[in-house]
């Protein structure tokens, strides 16, 4: 079969220019025009920008206090939110008044230059408070693992951020590991948060670390069930041990272990 590439060309102009223009859409509401960018915040929500005319050639352009919104929807606040915006704002040449990105009398030739940075900006901004968020909630479970593990196991065989060879022979390292006998690692364990990125990186280091011959039990330990993905994909290479259970729970689970 012979495939006539003249007729794909011919057509490829106008269907880029399609997908292109569905990229972007835009919505005017009570004199100020709303572009739909193809970003995303860290919720899932879309980008937007705002765009004001204030004069024939010049034109006001932010954010409208999104970036801002979204931060507190995460659970920031402002000593969280303003240093960060900062940074953003600095980073990709725009300006920032405690509460929106924005660039003021802006000339109709730089309008898609401007929405583009405004619209990264504020994208930038919220996926850093998002993880620098998740960090903290991270190290948090981390904490509360090891006080649970050390009152279980005792101080001395509870080890934190523990490094293990995987069948690949790469290193991978895990929340704590609990040793027994002669220092020989007998259960490692990893917190599991709701994010994908933990529990793809949970999936990870459990297939790879439990291909070998010779494994210590391996534990996901689960800051919130409900919320986390994958859950079925993690129970398959590893036990589940929900963080937040009671003591009595913990203790029960922990029997299971080595």
């Amino acid at each position: 079969m012979m495939i006539n590439f003249t007729t794909k060309r011919n057509l490829l102009p106008m269907i880029a220019d399609e997908v292109a223009k569905g990229l972007a859409t835009s919505e005017t509401i009570g004199g100020s025009a709303f572009i739909s960018t193809p970003l995303l915040y860290p919720g899932g929500t879309t980008v937007v920008v705002r765009m004001d005319q204030i004069t024939d050639d010049r034109f006001f352009v932010t954010d409208a206090g999104i970036a801002h919104r979204e931060a507190g929807f995460l659970g920031a606040g402002q000593r969280v939110f303003l240093p960060i915006a900062r940074e953003a704002a600095t980073r990709f040449g725009v300006r920032f008044d405690q509460d929106a990105f924005f660039e003021a009398h802006t000339d109709r030739e730089e309008l898609i230059a401007a929405v583009t940075a405004i619209a990264n900006a504020s994208r930038t901004a919220v996926e850093r408070i998002a993880y620098r968020l998740a960090e903290r909630t991270d190290a948090l479970a981390r904490e509360t693992m090891r006080e649970r593990l050390v009152a279980s196991f005792g101080k001395d065989r509870v080890k934190a951020r523990w490094e293990e060879r995987g069948d690949s022979l790469e290193e991978h390292e895990f929340s704590a590991a609990v040793l027994g006998a002669a220092a020989k690692v007998i259960a490692l364990f990893e917190v599991v948060t709701p994010s994908p990125q933990s529990a793809n990186a949970a999936v990870t280091k459990f297939v790879d670390v439990g291909d070998r011959q010779e494994r210590p039990d391996l534990v996901a330990v689960l800051s919130d069930r409900p919320k986390t993905p994958h859950l079925k994909i993690i129970g398959r290479s590893a036990k589940l041990i929900d963080l937040h259970a009671d003591p009595a729970t913990w203790e029960r689970s922990l029997r299971l272990v080595a």
